[in-house]
């Protein structure tokens, strides 16, 4: 049985992204920037975790918390792919998969901030029907 959070169409494509960015760091950024070698690959594993933890949780606010989390370090790995283009560490040009891989943590940052809405718009509808007839509208 497969974790509900591994069903989720966000985290395959975070996989993806964690994919194509190991492939990155062992053949082109292996020795050159391993500072921000380092930093993207953290961030870029705590997108997943992130995700893992926030689908594990009962209460919307501790989802949502962990999703922003997960949101933050999609954020991250976007400017640090800003930082290695910016510092002439790769050619984006003629890095394998550059495009690509800016246009997936893109949707993963939207994916997450749709999960953040629609689980915040859940719990205030939640709320909503718990309050007397009286003080729901």
């Amino acid at each position: 049985m497969a974790f509900s959070y591994a069903k989720l169409e966000v985290y395959q494509e975070h996989l993806l992204y964690l994919n194509w960015l190991g492939h990155v760091l062992l053949l082109h950024l292996k020795g050159v920037d391993t500072a921000t070698a380092n930093q993207i690959s953290r961030a870029a594993k705590s997108i997943g975790a992130n995700l893992a933890e926030g689908t594990g949780q009962w209460l919307p606010g501790n989802k949502v918390r962990y999703y922003r989390y997960a949101h933050g370090s999609a954020s991250e790995c976007a400017a640090h792919m800003d930082t290695l283009k910016a510092m002439g560490t790769v050619d984006p040009e003629t890095l394998e998969g550059w495009k690509e891989a800016i246009e997936r943590i893109n949707r993963i940052g939207v994916w997450v901030h749709n999960l953040v809405k629609k689980t915040e718009a859940r719990a205030e509808g939640q709320q909503r029907s718990r309050r007397p007839p009286s003080e729901r509208y």
